[in-house]
């Protein structure tokens, strides 16, 4: 609820207060949003359980593509490409925090604890014809010691307009 407001309130700032409605049915197209929000549609991808994180995630993503969000990382065009050809196999293994970070090094965005025992959720920043591009919402569990890396919406990584 605080998520929102804020992004009300700097929405009516930009004097764009129609902007996050005109995301939202974005978000629908794609699967990233539900009736009860983007919280209902990880609900119906993963059920029995909550994750904060990669909700956060799909609301950086918007908050990224206005500028209010600064990656701690930007990958170049070959580091971004190497990631999308690799993700999806290499995911296809139970991975631990280090593995991702030894494999790919640190993220440009992350949700949730540095804590390698906690989830989280990661986000790829890149370059791609010279704007910066987020890579599709990727997810690590570390708390159980299991690991995902794979997207959880596959329409693909969004282009900031």
């Amino acid at each position: 609820m605080a998520l929102r407001m804020l992004m009300d309130h700097l929405l009516f700032v930009e004097c764009r207060p129609e902007a996050l409605a005109e995301q939202q049915r974005v978000w629908d197209e794609r699967g990233a949003w539900s009736s009860i929000g983007v919280a209902g549609a990880f609900r119906d991808l993963i059920p029995d359980r909550y994750y904060e994180y990669g909700i956060a995630s799909v609301y950086a993503e918007f908050a990224h593509c206005r500028g209010w969000l600064k990656p701690d990382r930007v990958l170049d065009p070959d580091e971004y490409a190497v990631l999308q050809g690799a993700v999806r196999q290499w995911a296809g293994e139970d991975r631990v925090w280090t593995d991702v970070v030894d494999e790919f090094g640190t993220p440009s965005i992350l949700f949730g604890s540095n804590n390698p025992y906690y989830g989280k959720t990661l986000r790829a920043v890149g370059l791609l014809a010279g704007r910066q591009t987020p890579a599709g919402i990727r997810r690590i569990d570390t708390k159980r010691l299991e690991s995902w890396l794979r997207p959880v919406f596959p329409a693909g990584p969004a282009v900031c307009s």
